[in-house]
């Protein structure tokens, strides 16, 4: 459309439109998590581009399930025979894995099979021009070398050779097959021509070769290696390491890229290390011949993974893409990101954290390492084991997310002003009162706060037992000088509003475009933290027939990774403050939100008038799975309650079948001991025929203690007619008003004598 000519006073069409377009569009900001929709596994060693929109990874984070993620083509209890080919050509040092992780990442690995698998044997060949190891070298290990064969073409160096076959607990020598291998393996610091420094293998032949790459001949020792397997081809493996295309002129006589037809090779998985993520064709074409070669069964199970090595990448990659032919199939039971924030909270194939993790430049690094809980019933074995997952997220311009990939996404009012809502309990009673919102901009805020419901648009959370609740907020308190605004919950006021624990999965906090600047400015809620740590809901007391048991309930769960439960309390009574440890516990059991101190039968405890303290200080010196201690005031003592359905009478309840005593004529005793004080206790007594006897004669407490109670019958019917010799049943009732809690127990009671005599 042609432009309309400009005059004075006047807004040209075209301009007009552009204008009102451009306020449509700058109205709203489109910001995003993203979120895994794959395995992330998928993705180890990656750098992920993403949009400009995708602000954070999600705080619900993906995990496959072991049937989705572990496989167990051969049997989990199959043994394996592996064959590690490991380049050490001058690229892979200077250039490619100057850190060394081909060799650090390989004795790492062995650890992870040795504890699973004991029985497997590795062997090991390393390569540059000609094989690396010589048998003629002074080494203990050199006598485990064997030269290559003497009817191959070994490019006039005859003393080239690989290491063969060892079991990893067999003893050789005194010394364990792993610790042999492991030596060999062993690694230091050099420097090169300028001062570049590498990690390189301590062993060194005694016959010098050019660093060139002669992979033909790392291959056919391979072949010559499990020539002596002790397992069957279903399970032989190679694992090679390598980062380039042959090079050089001593290539075994053959064409250099005779590898790749893969001839009478084991399924074989290849890591190229690369910085382009992309791997040569020889390559490709090699994995693509190993798996229908025919070999075994497990041959198209054959990979290649491209990677930016470095060890975490190296040994994610291992862990999750080769240990399933050799570990057993196991479930994810806890994550952690970065190494700081852990959740154990799995909920629809993924692990829940309270708030996203956001980026934090153009390139952020992240690292998930799982834990996997393998259970082997038929050995009846259970281990865990963690796969680390290195990545990265790169934010560029708009750009299609990889398969595997998706985001979550939301509008935020153009200018808006970042700020972060903390869940917090500032009571310290376990339940939250209070979300501060804070910022960092130094725009000025209003200092007229707006109503409650023009602010707030949603407060929603997803409970510990996945249900999903709303909080409510009843007033704003300002403290602009350090730019915070509370938001005071109507939780606060338990005897109106259900309280809402600590404890949560997920966080919807969000607000409305109210204007908070002079300028129009409003809030956007970018992140959500969880600011409550856990602290003691109740102690109760639950005495038992063999022992008993304290148990201590948190508001949330507690991360007792790194601290002894028997440490962090003392148990007060009216003799002073002493250690828990005195209490003597047999065991000390711990759960989510709770920990359990089993005891030994034990007068000590009087629950209510006895209580239980943090020590020291006043803050709990424990944490939830976030990292979040618990607040101040709990150095306060928690009293001690007889938990909910314990028992009332103890275990020696009465004189066992109090019979008469024929040479007197004293009345027949009959007691209880109970474990707290009760307020009512009857005995009603029946004959053998099931008539009432005695009904309902109040037991009373003993002059010297209140948990002795009993009374006295002196044979005599509810007509004051003495009974006839025999056994009666009394029937005694306890009953606890407070708690609704009642216990019945039975004992027999023999008399003796003729009727209407008492003797």
């Amino acid at each position: 459309m042609k432009a309309t000519q400009t005059h004075l006073g006047r807004v040209p069409t075209t301009v007009f439109l552009v204008m009102a377009f451009l306020s449509v569009k700058l109205y709203a900001l489109e910001q995003c998590n993203l979120t895994f929709t794959s395995c992330p596994e998928n993705f180890i060693g990656d750098t992920i581009y993403v949009p400009q929109s995708v602000v954070a990874l999600s705080g619900q984070v993906h995990a496959c399930k072991s049937s989705s993620l572990i496989t167990n083509v051969t049997g989990a209890s199959a043994v394996p025979s592996i064959v590690f080919v490991i380049d050490n050509s001058g690229s892979m040092t200077s250039t490619s894995d100057p850190g060394g992780s081909r060799f650090t990442v390989t004795r790492a690995l062995l650890d992870t099979i040795y504890k699973v698998q004991p029985l497997a044997e590795v062997a090991l060949v390393v390569f540059q021009e000609h094989l690396y190891f010589d048998p003629r070298t002074s080494q203990y290990f050199s006598k485990y070398f064997v030269p290559l064969s003497s009817t191959v073409n070994n490019d006039g160096q005859p003393n080239q050779a690989y290491m063969r076959f060892l079991t990893l607990n067999a003893t050789y020598d005194g010394k364990k097959g792993i610790d042999v291998i492991k030596d060999v393996l062993a690694t230091h610091d050099s420097t090169q021509s300028r001062n570049t420094t590498f990690t390189d293998l301590i062993y060194k032949p005694q016959f010098t070769m050019q660093p060139n790459t002669n992979i033909n001949v790392a291959f056919e020792a391979a072949r010559e290696a499990f020539a002596n397997a002790k397992n069957p081809a279903g399970q032989q493996f190679v694992v090679f390491l390598s980062d380039g295309e042959p090079r050089g002129n001593s290539q075994m006589g053959l064409d250099s890229l005779a590898f790749v037809a893969g001839t009478n090779v084991p399924t074989t998985f290849t890591v190229f290390f690369t910085a382009n993520n992309q791997a040569p064709s020889s390559l490709t074409m090699m994995i693509q011949s190993i798996r229908q070669n025919g070999y075994s069964a497990t041959n198209p199970e054959s990979a290649l993974w491209n990677i930016q090595t470095s060890y975490d990448a190296l040994l994610g990659l291992f862990m999750q893409n080769i240990m399933k032919y050799i570990l057993v199939p196991g479930s994810p039971v806890k994550m952690t990101v970065n190494g700081t924030r852990t959740s154990t909270t799995y909920l629809d194939s993924s692990f829940v954290f309270p708030n996203s993790f956001p980026l934090t430049g153009e390139v952020t690094a992240f690292t998930l390492g799982i834990v996997y809980h393998y259970a082997d019933t038929a050995n009846n074995v259970r281990k865990d084991t963690t796969v680390n997952i290195p990545f990265y997220l790169k934010r560029s311009g708009d750009t299609t997310l990889p398969a595997g990939l998706d985001k979550q996404c939301w509008q935020v009012a153009l200018g808006a002003i970042p700020v972060s809502a903390t869940l917090l309990d500032t009571s310290g009673d376990g339940y939250l009162d209070k979300i501060d919102i804070r910022w960092t901009d130094t725009t000025a805020i209003l200092p007229t706060m707006p109503a409650v419901a023009a602010f707030i648009k949603t407060l929603h959370l997803q409970t510990l037992d996945n249900s999903y609740d709303s909080l409510h907020a009843i007033a704003l308190a300002p403290d602009l000088a350090n730019k915070t605004i509370h938001v005071i919950l109507a939780e606060n006021n338990k005897s109106k509003v259900p309280a809402m624990e600590t404890g949560w999965l997920s966080a919807d906090v969000s607000l409305t475009n109210v204007a908070m600047t002079a300028d129009g400015q409003a809030f956007a809620v970018t992140q959500i933290i969880d600011g409550a740590g856990p602290v003691i809901k109740a102690v109760y007391y639950y005495p038992g027939p063999i022992n008993d048991s304290l148990v201590v309930i948190f508001s949330e769960p507690v991360n007792w990774t790194s601290t002894n439960p028997q440490d962090v309390f003392t148990y007060v009574q009216s003799t002073g403050q002493f250690p828990l440890a005195n209490l003597s516990p047999s065991r000390t059991i711990t759960n989510a939100d709770r920990v359990t101190f089993v005891l030994p039968h034990s007068e000590t405890i009087k629950p209510v008038s006895d209580s239980l303290r943090i020590t020291p200080g006043t803050v709990l010196p424990i944490t939830d799975n976030h990292g979040n201690k618990g607040p101040s005031g709990q150095a306060n003592a928690i009293p001690i309650q007889y938990g909910p359905g314990a028992t009332l009478i103890k275990s020696d309840f009465a004189s066992p079948n109090p019979f008469r005593n024929d040479a007197t004529n004293a009345a027949t005793a009959i007691f209880v001991r109970v474990w707290r004080p009760v307020t009512n206790a009857t005995v009603t007594i029946f004959d053998a025929v099931g008539h009432v006897v005695v009904d309902k004669k109040q037991l009373v407490a003993d002059p010297d203690s209140a948990l002795k109670l009993s009374c006295t019958w002196d044979g005599t019917n509810r007509s004051g007619m003495r009974v006839a010799t025999g056994t009666y049943l009394a029937r005694i009732l306890v009953e606890d008003q407070p708690s609704g809690r009642k216990q019945t127990i039975k004992l027999n009671i023999g008399i003796k004598g003729k009727p209407g005599i008492l003797r």
